[in-house]
């Protein structure tokens, strides 16, 4: 039997602009707490619940009518923009209680953001490139994307502070101020950790889910059957109707279709940086106290004794001999990774990549413009992303 790898968390990088001490939901002290309170925060306003669903259901139309202006050829680009507004519209709504027009440049600064945490991290290992006198890595206009993304939490936490009702909390903000002054407990009286913990849920819920939906476009015009018989699904399910999430249960291949997309895109190939706490030897190898560790999850993907011809995209490989969905256990596969660090918003991940691949396969038919197929090697920028595309959408009414 192996040894367990003790493993504990580890400082995040100095990024510009960040704490002095790391702060937040994910490498901050305090944690532990602030996830719980997140957690349970999330669920009171819909996350796992009816609510979460009317959310999506409501930024659905808008989405609509935005693809309906993509008009001719498009690349990948501009879908995922689209898609990463109504993804942070969703968020937007449980965070701040509303949602931001597709041409607010808040909600551009919240798009972007991102990226200038995975250049700066990137020009960490780069000898002295505050110093180079050019860019290659665009930090200086990203920079000015994350301090837009930052004015806008915190002027967000200011206008909270204003029409706080600590017995009527209306969002996320609401309801870490009213911990604050309920329980007095310091934590939640810490600005700091509450915008840390914004930006976090933003990109541990924003970009993943925007770049799946963009996989999974890049797959439906490169598998145009698959396509069509999650359209048959969608007619004999759904209808005209608005998708709902219990639709997932009559929807066998629908479902198999984005268990393939979560696998094969694989957005995250290893789980968040851990710190070795004790001297520890795993087949043969000594993992010395203080390693920076990473779990694997992209040998989960491709395991062939689980996965048979693991790089192929074959949705078909989750369906029984009946047709039936069979979901593969979290040991197979972890595409939302593990533990107590684990994704989040897995929950509300699964639901707004179902809703919004249905309401867009049932409004439209994507078309590859040229051959797409090299674009599925991907490429890493800060999650795994498809190469760039190009592709059309007709509406199908």
């Amino acid at each position: 039997m192996k040894p367990l790898l003790p493993i504990g968390r580890i400082s995040h990088p100095e990024l510009p602009s960040s704490p002095e001490k790391p702060a937040g939901l994910i490498f901050g002290e305090n944690w532990k707490e602030l996830r719980r309170q997140a957690l349970i925060t999330l669920k009171d306003h819909g996350m796992g619940k009816s609510g979460i669903e009317d959310k999506i259901v409501e930024e659905t139309e808008y989405l609509l009518q935005r693809l309906s202006s993509l008009q001719g050829v498009q690349d990948s680009q501009a879908f995922k923009l689209t898609m990463s507004g109504a993804v942070s519209n969703v968020i937007n709504q449980t965070i701040f209680g509303r949602r931001l027009d597709y041409n607010n440049p808040n909600l551009e600064g919240i798009q972007q953001f991102e990226g200038f945490i995975t250049a700066a991290a990137r020009s960490m290992v780069l000898p002295l490139y505050q110093y180079w006198p050019w860019d290659p890595l665009n930090l200086k206009q990203l920079r000015k994307y994350f301090e837009t993304a930052q004015n806008f939490f915190k002027s967000e936490i200011e206008q909270h502070k204003k029409s706080l009702d600590v017995n009527e909390p209306r969002d996320y903000i609401d309801s870490f101020l009213a911990e604050g002054i309920k329980t007095g407990n310091s934590v939640f009286q810490n600005e700091e950790d509450l915008q840390s913990s914004i930006s976090q849920l933003y990109l541990a819920g924003h970009d993943t889910s925007s770049t799946t939906l963009t996989w999974a476009l890049l797959f439906l015009i490169n598998y145009p059957k698959s396509q069509d018989i999650i359209y048959e699904e969608i007619q004999k399910t759904v209808g005209s109707r608005s998708v709902s999430w219990k639709d997932r249960e009559e929807m066998h291949y629908t479902q198999g279709f984005i268990h393939e997309v979560l696998r094969c895109g694989g957005i995250a190939g290893n789980t968040l940086p851990h710190k070795c706490t004790a001297d520890t030897v795993i087949g043969g190898h000594i993992i010395p106290e203080g390693s920076v560790v990473f779990g694997n999850l992209y040998s989960t993907f491709h395991d062939e004794s689980v996965f048979p011809d693991s790089y192929s995209f074959k949705p078909e490989r989750y369906l029984n001999d009946e047709g039936k969905f069979v979901k593969p256990t979290g040991k197979q596969m972890l595409p939302f990774s593990i533990g107590k660090r684990g994704c989040l918003g897995e929950g509300l991940a699964r639901t707004e990549i179902f809703m919004f691949l249905v309401s867009i396969v049932q409004h439209f038919q994507a078309k590859s413009v040229g051959d797409n197929k090299a674009a599925e090697e991907g490429v890493d920028i800060f999650t795994h992303s498809p190469k760039p595309f190009k592709f059309t959408l007709a509406s199908r009414e």
